[in-house]
């Protein structure tokens, strides 16, 4: 599993949201910042948003942090969001919505987010892709990436 501690850093973001039932597609380009605060780690996204009519600014602010043993990614106020797994299908009910998720490394540095919401209110799919930044300093010292496979159990 890619455990938080090893997302720390500067990430890029290039996001997708499709409304699959309007026919609308819209576009997030902006950068994570995952920072360890305490026990619990920030995930603090910003960047720029296109959506529909709408074009101009947008953030999110999340954490990672440790729940019945396990890592879940909660929502800014502490609610729970989902559990962090890597490779297998995360769900988050949202009121008659549905998000079903998953979480995959793609490449050395890279990983995706994928989510498909179903539901009265809502088709849509939505899709993630983080590449971790590199630093001047970074790129001529070794430096640990993300494995790109794991095993399943």
């Amino acid at each position: 599993m890619i455990g938080p501690d090893e997302l720390v850093g500067e990430w890029t973001i290039d996001r997708q949201v499709s409304d699959l039932r309007a026919g609308i597609v819209g576009a997030f380009t902006g950068t994570l910042l995952v920072t360890a605060d305490g026990d619990d780690f920030r995930w603090d996204e910003s960047g720029t948003l296109h959506w529909s009519d709408y074009s101009g600014t947008a953030e999110r602010h999340l954490l990672l942090r440790r729940h019945d043993g396990a890592w879940w990614m909660c929502f800014a106020d502490g609610r729970l969001f989902h559990p962090w797994q890597v490779g297998g299908e995360v769900v988050h009910p949202c009121a008659a919505d549905v998000y079903r998720g998953a979480i995959e490394p793609t490449g050395a540095d890279e990983f995706t987010i994928r989510w498909d919401v179903t539901g009265p209110s809502k088709r849509q799919l939505i899709v993630s892709r983080m590449t971790r930044v590199q630093s001047a300093a970074a790129s001529t010292t070794s430096t640990p990436s993300m494995p790109t496979s794991r095993a399943r159990t």
